[in-house]
């Protein structure tokens, strides 16, 4: 855990792939090299010097983080694995501060996001019983439906830990993260990542206006809380929670082939032949808009401002469709 949680601080602190790779010095860290691989080249290197009375510090010159441990009297390494991430969480806000600077926008539009990290112990049922006992099992399932309208599945297994990211959107750049077991729910970190953005620098969350997630951070809470708490537009993908289910009649009590799917899309069976099309297909000059709200049905009555857009976008097409037409010989 020791070395995943330094190595994924590093990945995030230089926007690099989880993957870098970390050398390790004496002490109780260890010694030899810890951690393999990384397309990026980025290292964490520890040192003492063999020093007495050493302050624990950390600097970072071209891809090679170096992190300078305590040592006390007699040159015993003191820092601990928290100092070190400490220390790490500290060069990685002053490095954000300096971009503040350079870029004043920075952090207006964010994302979160997760990324598997699998560990070189051995997994095993129990995860106590293999050679990285903080690690354990996760799983992320991905589902979706294929054209003919049969639904698919795909299930990813792996040991280890998942590193979760804060980041601008526009500029590629993390501004917070976290490191867990594999098995821990992506939904469940979003509302932490920005608390700690929140509390740790301020001035970075103030002008955040929105925030994109994918599918595994849709919640109601995480919703509510980001538009209510922190005045940020929630722009995540809805969780399809419909198992079975392709569709449902959109009212048994007035029609028996009109359904909708769980993206809202409107459908009609033809009585004839059983072909199901979309509705607005059927309707001269229509078009489907979806509005993202977290205020569900009320969304049409409150997002004003995308709506306004949409009326007047559409109006527009259909005016120019008349001119054309009326070119053309035709009924306008």
């Amino acid at each position: 855990m020791k070395k995943l949680a330094t190595a994924a601080a590093v990945a995030a602190l230089l926007g690099a792939s989880v993957s870098a790779s970390a050398f390790w010095g004496g002490g109780p860290w260890g010694g030899g090299p810890g951690y393999g691989g990384g397309g990026n080249d980025i290292s964490v290197e520890f040192e003492t010097n063999n020093g007495i009375n050493q302050s624990l510090g950390a600097s970072v010159q071209g891809t090679t983080i170096t992190v300078s441990l305590g040592t006390d009297a007699n040159g015993n390494v003191t820092s601990t694995e928290a100092d070190v991430v400490a220390a790490i969480d500290e060069l990685f806000d002053a490095l954000i501060s300096e971009l503040r600077e350079l870029l004043p926008d920075l952090g207006q539009h964010l994302a979160v996001d997760s990324k598997q990290i699998e560990t070189y112990a051995r997994g095993r049922k129990e995860p106590a019983e293999s050679g990285d006992p903080d690690a354990d099992w996760g799983k992320k399932v991905k589902r979706g439906q294929r054209a003919d309208g049969t639904l698919w599945e795909k299930v990813t297994k792996w040991f280890g830990y998942k590193l979760h990211l804060l980041v601008d959107s526009h500029y590629e750049l993390p501004l917070s993260w976290k490191l867990t077991k594999a098995s821990v729910s992506d939904t469940t970190e979003l509302i932490p990542l920005v608390e700690d953005l929140k509390q740790r620098r301020s001035d970075r969350i103030a002008g955040a206006k929105d925030l994109s997630a994918d599918k595994g951070y849709d919640s109601e809470k995480n919703n509510a809380w980001l538009w209510d708490e922190c005045e940020i537009k929630p722009v995540i993908d809805n969780r399809l929670m419909w198992k079975q289910e392709q569709t449902r009649l959109l009212d048994e009590g007035k029609a028996d082939n009109v359904v909708y799917d769980e993206k809202g899309q409107v459908y009609c069976f033809c009585p004839r032949t059983a072909e199901q099309r979309e509705l607005v297909r059927l309707i001269s000059d229509a078009e489907l808009h979806t509005l993202r709200s977290q205020h569900g049905h009320d969304g049409f009555l409150i997002e004003t401002d995308q709506l306004d857009h949409r009326v007047r976008t559409f109006r527009g097409d259909v005016e120019s469709r008349k001119v054309v037409r009326l070119c053309a010989g035709g009924a306008a």
